[in-house]
């Protein structure tokens, strides 16, 4: 890879602020662990002390109060999080098959009605410090009326560059909705066999690797048709690729980076979304697209090796931030 500089590319300034689903992972075990595509991602934030703001909605039991609890343990400030006495704190049933997660979503979850109200004063007193945070949200937040509604004025509230991650499960997500989002995003991550689904390849990309011909003609037709300045696409064992205006990277096998052959595999829950945060940070830090690419697949590799998506242990987030000053 050559040194290619984010030259014209996406630069935030100001917190990062995410909003969307929280929720525990039940894994078959009897295992729960804090999760939720938004949620991963700024833990991993706060982990590496970028201040997220993370916007969603518990319930009033007792998974909603370890949220709030695990979330300040975090050092992640609550003040975005809203409680729900009607409708439950977030759960998702996750069955593990050769490691790969299947997810089974519950409807009618707390994070399925994030309210406006009192998020319209809180990101003017954002947007007053005249920062320009970028805005994440997954696409599985709009599966309902409310959150999708508040969502839409959330980002256009924002004066940050946007980031939106496509979460395609069924049945939680709807074509002409999601096509309806991707416009005026600025940066959009997904995995192969999204990537087939939204240019309507039906899922051909699962399980293999893609030929960097064939993924920059498909980034390329959703660039031009949406917008996007950037996109990425995660492949699992076969790595990740990104493009950018004219620049066009393709990670090595297995993610890239030393060691790769070396990682225990434990589960990948979590994995795309600790590639998004680095991806961010990157973003933040003015990284070198190569070198961002990189760092974001490593870091992705790690979380395989935990169970689960939001490791508590703050010496994992340490040594990569003191193997990337090196």
């Amino acid at each position: 890879m050559t040194e290619v500089q984010q030259k014209g590319g996406v630069s935030p300034s100001g917190r990062p602020i995410l909003f969307g689903e929280v929720l525990f992972d039940q894994f078959e075990d009897g295992i729960e662990v804090l999760g939720g595509a938004p949620f991963n991602v700024a833990w991993h934030l706060a982990g590496f002390g970028l201040d997220p703001l993370f916007i969603s909605r518990v319930g009033q039991d007792s998974l909603g109060d370890r949220v709030l609890e695990q979330m300040a343990r975090q050092g992640m400030t609550t003040v975005g999080m809203q409680q729900d006495g009607a409708h439950p704190t977030g759960r998702v049933e996750v069955a593990l098959a050769e490691a790969q997660p299947c997810f089974s979503i519950l409807p009618e979850q707390a994070y399925d009605f994030i309210d406006w109200s009192p998020l319209e004063s809180l990101l003017k007193e954002e947007g007053a410090g005249g920062g320009s945070g970028l805005f994440y949200h997954g696409s599985l937040i709009a599966r309902s009326p409310l959150s999708r509604e508040t969502l839409i004025k959330a980002r256009g509230a924002v004066a940050g560059p946007v980031m939106m991650d496509l979460n395609l499960r069924p049945p939680w997500w709807d074509e002409q909705q999601l096509l309806g989002l991707l416009r005026g995003v600025d940066v959009v991550k997904m995995n192969a066999g999204e990537l087939d689904t939204l240019t309507g390849q039906m899922g051909k990309s699962q399980g293999e690797r893609v030929s960097r011909d064939r993924l920059e003609a498909l980034t390329g037709r959703l660039s031009v048709d949406f917008g996007a300045q950037m996109i990425t696409v995660t492949m699992g064992e076969h790595g990740a690729f990104l493009a950018q205006g004219d620049v066009v990277l393709q990670s090595d096998e297995n993610g890239g980076g030393k060691g790769a052959d070396e990682t225990p595999l434990i589960d990948t829950v979590g994995a795309g979304d600790a590639f998004s945060a680095v991806l961010i940070l990157g973003l933040y830090r003015g990284w070198p697209l190569p070198q961002l690419l990189e760092r974001a697949n490593g870091f992705a590799r790690a979380i395989c090796s935990v169970r689960g998506a939001t490791p508590a242990d703050p010496t994992l987030y340490e040594g990569f931030m003191a193997q990337w000053q090196t």
